[in-house]
Formats: structure tokens, sequence, C-alpha cells
């Protein structure tokens, strides 16, 4: 039996998480963890979904250091579960930008 290929959507996929997951890897310099968590509210069960960066570079500039987003699912931005987990890991790349690098400067070559 062979394998078929899922429709395409126009919304993110787990491939599309992976993806960035490992571009942040990579451009951050830092491992990633993505963690998602059972819970309820007052207006029924949630998921709790934690994307975790944390420095993991021998000899880089930058102090060993962690940094965590989080989000809860469903909410009220009404996203497919795979847009909401998408959406958290741009929200830590500005996090990760914003605070890891603030002190960084560039120079063109």
């Amino acid at each position: 039996m062979s394998k078929a290929w899922r429709k395409s959507s126009n919304g993110p996929d787990w491939t599309d998480i992976r993806v960035m997951m490992k571009e942040l890897m990579v451009l951050h310099q830092c491992a990633a963890y993505l963690e998602i968590f059972p819970g309820s509210t007052r207006e029924g069960p949630q998921l709790r979904i934690v994307a975790t960066f944390v420095s993991n570079t021998p000899g880089s500039d930058l102090k060993a250091c962690e940094e965590a987003v989080s989000s809860e699912w469903p909410n009220n931005r009404g996203l497919a579960f795979e847009g909401e987990v998408y959406g958290l890991l741009m929200r830590a790349d500005s996090e990760l930008t914003r605070k890891w690098w603030k002190n960084e400067t560039y120079e063109l070559p």
C-alpha cells in the first residue's frame, strides 16, 4: 500500500512547523522544544502550547539562556491548531531577536 500526499491547504502544516523550528535553531544558534500540555478552563478543555529555546553554542558570544513563549488553543483567534503553533514560533522569533540579539551590530563586508 503506497502512501499518498495530503491535500494542500492554505495554512501551515506540520512540515512547515518542523522547517520553521529548524530554521530558528540555525538562525538563533539554539535548541528548540515544542511542548503540548492538556488543560482546561471554565470554557472547557484547552491545550497549552509552549515553545522553548535554549542557547547551546559553546564559544558563542551569547550567554547560555532560555526563552519561552506560550499560547492556549482553542482561543478567540479562531486558527487551526497548526496555525496557532506556527504563529507561536513566529512570535518566538521576534522575542529571540529582540532579547538575544539586541546588542549585536552588523557590518557590511
